[in-house]
């Protein structure tokens, strides 16, 4: 009798012990990234052909971010009625007539790539993209960094705005768009 009341206690606090713990302590906390400081830079570059990249701007960032954290660029694509910037996000793709005859043959689009201390804008298509020069050449763009989540995806599918609207990012990651810092391309 001892040792059955011994096994039923023994399994209570077992019990007890395995019920109590929990291993999402840190769901439902939010982490707030301190280190990266969200600014925006501004590049105004034609684009030089590479044999090795083609058509690219180059940029330096600087300070270096911090690795996790997220570049946005977005490329200034027109002025709206009230004369505002409009920014479209990259990469983005565009059909291109070439004919003048209606026909939407050829594609063209941009690009980008980044790393901690620099990153690299692509044009490209799939024709001579000299043939449209007011897509290669005196190009603006605006490079946002903005501090990567705790998990290292700051687009989860929870997403608090919608990236796609520059202004929308601004606010949200309250960067004062009058303090862009200007960049000048890098040469490789």
């Amino acid at each position: 009798m001892k040792k059955i009341v011994s096994i039923v206690v023994l399994t209570l606090c077992f019990t007890v012990f395995l019920t109590s713990c929990s291993d999402d302590d840190d769901k439902g906390s939010v982490v707030v990234n301190t280190d990266t400081i969200s600014r925006v830079f501004e590049i105004e570059s034609s684009f030089r052909f590479d044999s090795q990249l083609g058509w690219v701007i180059n940029g330096e960032l600087r300070p270096a971010i911090i690795n996790g954290d997220h570049l946005l660029i977005y490329r200034l694509s027109a002025e709206n009625a009230s004369g505002k910037d409009v920014w479209q996000l990259i990469p983005r793709t565009f059909y291109v007539d070439l004919n003048n005859d209606g026909i939407t043959e050829s594609e063209f689009s941009y690009d980008y790539d980044f790393s901690i201390e620099d990153f690299n804008i692509y044009a490209g298509g799939s024709y001579d993209l000299t043939l449209t020069p007011g897509l290669i050449n005196k190009q603006v763009f605006r490079i946002v960094i903005i501090p990567g989540s705790s998990s290292g995806n700051a687009f989860s599918s929870k997403m608090p705005i919608d990236y796609k609207d520059y202004n929308a990012v601004i606010k949200y990651y309250h960067i004062n768009d009058d303090q862009v810092i200007k960049l000048q391309p890098k040469l490789k």
